[in-house]
């Protein structure tokens, strides 16, 4: 099994509505996680080429994938050399409107299974997402990227949160299950009728 860091907690007034509170959580993890990105930023982890040295599991967002979606200069691992980063997982990120794709580098130099599977709250305004890799395979040994697909329907306006959960098996008694959270808004396809009815040209011919 995995082993693993603290969680992330938010905490307020009791006498707050829920909506500030949840606001307030996920700042508070926002603020956590970047603490956390100090420890895998660039001055403190070790070269990309020696990456691979690790023997434990190894997933997280590149460089280029924090910067798009945090505007910060670092990696962010999830989990990393086998301990599972639960700062980062217990954060919600959100994904810009515009963002239809999400990558991820991993790889194990030791065999572990895994299974891949999405969850969507709100299917009326998103896709069911979809994965350039299968839902059952093994974790590569070499560092590989594999991408979530994630679509807006067009048929509402709404705040769709996506689960990415990823079960990683190490031994026949020992399954990982990891959490991979993103709020998503999106917008009903506006179409401009541009056509005329029938019966408005056959009355316009009657004048």
């Amino acid at each position: 099994m995995l082993g693993s860091s603290p969680g992330c907690e938010a905490r307020g007034p009791g006498v707050w509505p829920h909506r500030v509170l949840w606001r307030l959580g996920g700042l508070l993890c926002l603020l956590r996680l970047e603490g956390a990105l100090c420890l895998a930023g660039p001055s403190s982890s070790p070269p990309a080429v020696n990456n691979n040295n690790n023997q434990g599991v190894n997933l997280y967002m590149s460089l280029e994938e924090v910067k798009k979606f945090l505007g910060l200069d670092a990696e962010l691992y999830y989990v990393r050399d086998n301990v599972v980063n639960h700062f980062a997982l217990s954060f919600p990120m959100p994904v810009p409107s515009d963002t239809n794709r999400l990558h991820f580098t991993w790889y194990s130099k030791t065999k572990v299974d895994y299974r891949l599977g999405f969850q969507v709250d709100n299917q009326a305004a998103m896709n069911l997402p979809k994965s350039n890799i299968s839902n059952l395979g093994e974790v590569p040994r070499v560092s590989s990227v594999f991408r979530v697909d994630l679509f807006c329907s067009g048929n509402a306006d709404g705040e769709a949160v996506l689960t990415v959960q990823l079960n990683l098996t190490i031994q026949a008694s020992s399954v990982s299950v990891l959490n991979f959270k993103r709020r998503k808004y999106c917008f009903k396809r506006r179409q401009t009728d541009t056509s005329v009815r029938y019966d408005d040209k056959m009355a316009g011919q009657d004048k």
